[in-house]
């Protein structure tokens, strides 16, 4: 199995917590890759900028998954993640399913191109090459990728339950701007996206990782 992160420079806080937070376990590697600098709260989610990054993101995960054995698993995770299980957890929970694919749940979106479990089959690569010729200036990955979806039937997929994947969206619906709240018992990776600007992601990574058990 492997676990990737793709970053940028302005974004070495956040992938500083995402790195300490995978647990490493034999037999599996985990590889940073860097994209241009988003340059720290200049790029937000939907503008032509943060597509373009998005956009060079794919690249890299359509060219991992090319260089990997059939079938390995692959664990994508944007850097705005923390990790409370085990990366083997969630490579299970792909196999047990018999998908080929399973993201994050983003409610209003569908699936979430911030956390995905996949298979390194040819099917999932030539997807995600679709998604990519999809991805422009005003098309996000996520978009692209949820309209693929509904157009591919070759690819099985499916959702992380939300109170294993987790994100503030998923408990309320609405953007984070400082509120309190309590993370599921049950979850496994937290993603600190539906709130704006890095500061407030910093914030919110920095929590699930002060409540992450050891």
């Amino acid at each position: 199995m492997k676990i990737l992160t793709v970053s940028s420079p302005g974004y070495r806080q956040l992938t500083d917590v995402f790195m300490r937070s995978v647990r490493h376990e034999p037999g599996h590697s985990l590889i940073l890759a860097l994209t241009d600098d988003l340059g720290g709260e200049i790029s937000q989610y939907g503008t032509s900028e943060f597509n373009r990054i998005c956009k060079q993101k794919l690249e890299i995960i359509i060219d991992t998954l090319k260089r990997m054995p059939t079938g390995e698993v692959l664990l994508y995770c944007d850097p705005d993640v923390v990790l409370w299980g085990a990366p083997s957890w969630f490579e299970n929970a792909l196999i047990h399913s018999k998908m080929d694919l399973m993201t994050q749940h983003d409610p209003g979106s569908g699936h979430c191109m911030g956390f995905i479990a996949m298979r390194a089959t040819r099917p999932v690569i030539d997807l995600l090459a679709d998604v990519l010729s999809g991805t422009n200036s005003k098309t996000s990955d996520q978009d692209s990728f949820n309209i693929q979806v509904r157009r591919n039937s070759s690819v099985k997929l499916s959702y992380f339950p939300t109170n294993e994947v987790f994100c503030y969206g998923a408990f309320i619906g609405n953007m984070w701007t400082g509120q309190e709240f309590n993370f599921p018992d049950t979850m496994q990776a937290f993603h600190a996206n539906f709130t704006i600007g890095l500061s407030n992601k910093i914030l919110l990574t920095e929590k699930a990782w002060a409540q992450r058990k050891p």
